[in-house]
């Protein structure tokens, strides 16, 4: 009897041994550090304004993400071009990671050559900005809705830009390239920053194109499961859709309910949408008689949503969570404090 005890309490020992080491590791994920919190400038011009700067102390954000410039194919030469390059006297004294946008076409049917000389001509660029900025980062982030057809291409301007730079490579990675890395490839860089918005078309019906969860869902479990330490981003911007016999005429970018509830030429009709009853010209746009403007949007539990499911999915704690973007017309929106509340969620 002694001796089945004695072996009743070894057992119990290295049970109690295991739930231990369990309970260890599970308090390790959850108090583990919050990502940062961080912000998308994407703006040609930098400046901030009160709202902005206050957002930032109040969140203790030490690193931007700066949209430096975009490339495009110049309608008339043919050749990838830098657009719409950044301007502005400084930067903010925070840790500032350089941002460029490619458009995916610059990479279809481009030979290596091309691709290497447009690398060369980015990183100079690039450079030129640091150096009028007076600064030095040390991490650069592309942002290119890549295809399948054009993955080598892009992949090799990623793998020529760190030979030549030397830097550490961050890139925006899209949920349907996150699902399906065997087709769409895995790009060389040092993390990722998964894209949690624009899951769905821009459509007249009632449909959010920025958020949807029924479209989320059927990409979230795959973030466990990608091959490169993720980051993630948020979207907190709001835009508009004009409607013109239930067809999409216009995506109205940096407009919401305010810019057209007290107007007379609208009226709302409901959930964020609005009526024209007098024709109209408003933010450069020619509003017809019947048109209607349907408002997309992130609420405060759209944000505690997407977070709570990241973080039930991600194999890791994100280092920096990234809200797109920076721009008082977006963060007037929501408390100050919030981005710090999603963060300590993710943790």
């Amino acid at each position: 009897m002694a001796n089945k005890q004695q072996g009743c309490r070894k057992g119990m020992g290295r049970w109690m041994g295991i739930i231990l080491v369990l309970a260890a590791l599970l308090a390790s994920c959850s108090d583990g550090p919050p990502p940062s919190v961080s912000f998308y400038y994407w703006k040609s011009r930098f400046r901030l304004g009160k709202i902005e700067q206050e957002v930032l102390r109040t969140n203790n954000v030490q690193k931007l993400y700066v949209r430096y410039f975009d490339i495009n194919i110049h309608p008339y030469l043919g050749s990838a071009t830098p657009v719409a390059i950044i301007k502005g006297d400084s930067l903010p004294r925070c840790s500032i990671v350089p941002v460029v946008f490619i458009k995916n076409r610059v990479f279809e049917n481009a030979s290596n050559q091309e691709v290497d000389t447009l690398c060369r001509k980015v990183a100079q660029l690039v450079a030129g900005i640091n150096h009028n900025f007076g600064i030095k980062p040390t991490e650069m982030q592309f942002d290119c809705d890549w295809t399948v057809k054009t993955k080598d291409a892009y992949f090799h301007f990623l793998k020529k830009y760190r030979a030549l730079t030397g830097q550490t490579l961050s890139a925006t990675i899209r949920l349907h390239q996150v699902k399906y890395p065997n087709r769409t490839g895995v790009p060389p860089i040092d993390r990722g920053v998964v894209m949690y918005y624009n899951m769905g078309s821009i459509s007249a019906d009632g449909r959010c194109s920025i958020y949807d969860r029924d479209i989320a869902q059927k990409y979230t479990a795959a973030l466990g499961r990608y091959p490169l330490p993720l980051d993630v981003a948020l979207p907190i911007f709001t835009w508009g859709i004009q409607v013109r016999q239930n067809m999409v005429v216009h995506l109205l970018n940096k407009m919401n309910e305010g810019h057209f509830a007290n107007d007379p030429h609208f009226t709302k009709m409901h959930d964020s949408r609005y009526r024209v009853v007098t024709p109209c010209f408003k933010g450069g746009y020619y509003f017809m008689q019947g048109d209607e403007i349907k408002i997309e949007s992130i609420s405060r539990s759209n944000l505690r949503q997407m977070a709570k499911d990241i973080a039930k999915n991600l194999k890791a704690h994100p280092r920096n969570l990234i809200f797109y973007d920076l721009d008082s017309l977006n963060i007037k929106q929501y408390d100050a404090k919030i981005y710090q509340k999603l963060a300590n969620r993710m943790r």
